[in-house]
């Protein structure tokens, strides 16, 4: 510890997890001989310099020394742990090395993100009217603060969705919903047809323009009618948090898809704080269970069945199973879900689909894998977004893109194998290019 003023040293301090004759003796198997053991630590590398700080600042008052600004790099545990354990009025600052290495790197990305668009002067050359120059890359996902759950005032609410298929992209053909005062249940007129085994479970079909149950002709509703009714439902009450059983996986992707194309995506996200998905928390709460079906657990609790696959009939069921077998909401916290972080999956999923198929190419020659180049189109970037970023300055602009800091990781990778095999793709694929247009 250095003192900014002066530049002396006011004290210093050392961690060290293993000692030297303690791990001979024990490798020899036999009994240590007396020494000073040097081993005084046992947390994690990263927890170390917090620990020393919390120390040396501590001795320090002790001394008389009213240590009250230190000065350090971005990490934020040793200024939560000196607030925590010795003074909650300490301040941190950040030091000028670091300031400038993270400025540098922001205006590294800026750069390859905007090209020359962000210099202070540009005239009107039409040279520079390339694409290149004025095309700007997609900015990464931000973390976003997730309130945590507060059991006392929130408006737990029951629902489930039937749809016209088991993939993500299949239309709604009942949504249904229970709180602890009314209950909620729509059928929906689908925009295409239901596949044969949706049908042959939820008893559902879709003929002359009218939705069937077994044959008889339900009072269908189109899509938008029945989620504005959904939304005026929600907002009878505050703090709504939606539980389902698997939630994260099909409905909320069925539901906010659905949202969107009717424009009402905003106006759900108002009415919903949360979601919590009751296929973790049963597996939290009853560990060693052969299935976690909805069907299997209300068989196996309840020793009875019910008629499964009707989303008003799913709704009690779960209401059930959770009032009876979740005692007092425990695992409630560990498996909610904020409503922000719905609305990322949402996002990353939209990206992946339109981002994927142009990295078809890399995934073809064994660029990328599969699964790399979802993490990529995730992110936001398709092939033209690459190309740009290599144009502007070669690979370190794929690096500095794939580097960039989102949430509390990097956009895609920090692997310097696939930054240079991204990178010499594309300029293997610019010069097949060059010489396409010579010739």
């Amino acid at each position: 510890m250095i003192g900014t003023r002066t530049g002396m040293i006011l004290d210093y301090s050392l961690r060290s997890r293993t000692c030297r004759v303690c791990v001979t003796a024990r490798r020899m198997k036999n009994i240590p001989k007396v020494h000073i053991c040097r081993k005084n630590y046992s947390g994690s590398s990263k927890a170390m310099e917090a620990d020393m700080v919390v120390q040396m600042v501590a001795d320090a008052r002790i001394k008389g020394t009213n240590i009250m600004t230190i000065v350090g790099d971005e990490d934020a545990t040793t200024i939560a742990r000196l607030r925590n354990k010795v003074d909650k009025s300490i301040i941190k600052l950040s030091d000028s090395n670091h300031v400038k290495k993270h400025m540098k790197t922001y205006i590294s990305s800026c750069e390859v993100r905007e090209g020359i668009s962000n210099q202070s002067v540009i005239d009107m050359d039409e040279s520079r009217l390339d694409p290149e120059y004025i095309t700007e890359i997609p900015l990464p996902r931000t973390s976003r603060i997730e309130a945590p759950l507060k059991h006392d005032s929130v408006t737990e609410i029951f629902f489930d969705i039937e749809a016209t298929g088991l993939s993500r992209s299949s239309h709604i053909t009942q949504l249904a919903a229970k709180s602890a005062a009314e209950s909620f249940s729509r059928f929906v007129l689908p925009q295409h047809q239901i596949t044969p085994k949706a049908a042959e479970i939820t008893g559902l079909t879709f003929e002359n323009g009218q939705l069937l149950s077994n044959g008889n002709v339900l009072p269908a509703v189109h899509i938008k009618k029945c989620l504005n009714d959904f939304i005026s439902f929600l907002e009878k009450t505050k703090n709504n948090v939606l539980i389902c059983h698997n939630v994260q996986t099909y409905d909320c992707v069925l539901l906010y898809t659905s949202l969107q194309k009717c424009n009402l995506l905003d106006k759900f996200k108002s009415t919903v704080i949360g979601f919590i998905d009751t296929l973790p928390l049963f597996k939290l709460s009853h560990p060693g269970l052969n299935s976690y079906s909805q069907t299997n657990l209300f068989e196996t609790f309840m020793s009875k069945s019910y008629e499964a696959h009707r989303a008003d009939e799913d709704v009690d069921a779960l209401c059930t199973l959770v009032n009876k077998k979740i005692e007092l909401n425990v695992h409630f916290e560990k498996v909610y879900i904020p409503e922000c972080v719905i609305s990322d999956k949402f996002n990353s999923i939209k990206e992946l689909h339109k981002n994927l198929p142009s990295l078809k190419l890399l995934i073809d020659r064994k660029i990328l894998s599969l699964g790399m180049a979802r993490i990529i189109a995730s992110s936001g970037l398709c092939l033209e977004h690459l190309k740009l970023a290599f144009s502007r300055n070669g690979c370190k602009g794929i690096k500095d893109l794939f580097t960039e800091k989102s949430g509390s990781g990097v956009r895609v990778t920090k692997s310097e194998k696939i930054i240079r095999q991204v990178s010499e793709f594309l300029l293997n694929l610019k010069s097949t290019n060059c010489s396409s247009v010579e010739q």
